[in-house]
């Protein structure tokens, strides 16, 4: 398992891969560590299916590009009151504060930096794991 030193190096000298993602495999290792997975081929699928699950919640989204692309914010405010967006500070808020504001909520959505196909994943901040990046150019989603 890499370290932290590891993957910082990973991330500042990034490696060309072309080897294609095993979906199935991927799948196989996130739920021997323990997750529920749901894959879609699409955002829009993710979406619908959160839009589905996730009703009259406080929610709280994390700083998350994937999230802020898909519109998560847009859609969940269809089907929730409460929800705490940390791209969307009350006015004058500070980010620490919108931060503060999303502990306690019943769902916290965020992403994360790094999926391997071993089932890990890496996150250089500690947060709470339930999509992948959007940085995955193939546009596919996890739900974990």
């Amino acid at each position: 398992m890499a370290n932290t030193e590891t993957t910082i190096n990973a991330v500042i000298n990034p490696e060309n891969n072309e080897t294609p993602i095993d979906i199935e495999k991927t799948i196989k290792a996130l739920e021997r560590n323990k997750f529920v997975v749901h894959y879609f081929e699409t955002g829009a699928e993710a979406i619908s299916y959160l839009k589905g699950r996730i009703q009259n919640k406080r929610v709280a989204i994390g700083d998350s590009h994937t999230l802020l692309e898909l519109k998560v914010h847009d859609v969940l405010a269809q089907v929730n009151d409460d929800i705490t967006d940390i791209q969307r500070p009350l006015p004058g808020e500070s980010f620490r504060d919108t931060a503060l504001r999303t502990m306690g909520r019943d769902v916290f959505l965020t992403s994360v930096n790094a999926l391997a196909q071993t089932g890990k994943w890496s996150i250089l901040m500690v947060r709470v794991i339930v999509l992948p990046p959007h940085s995955l150019a193939l546009k596919r989603y996890f739900l974990c």
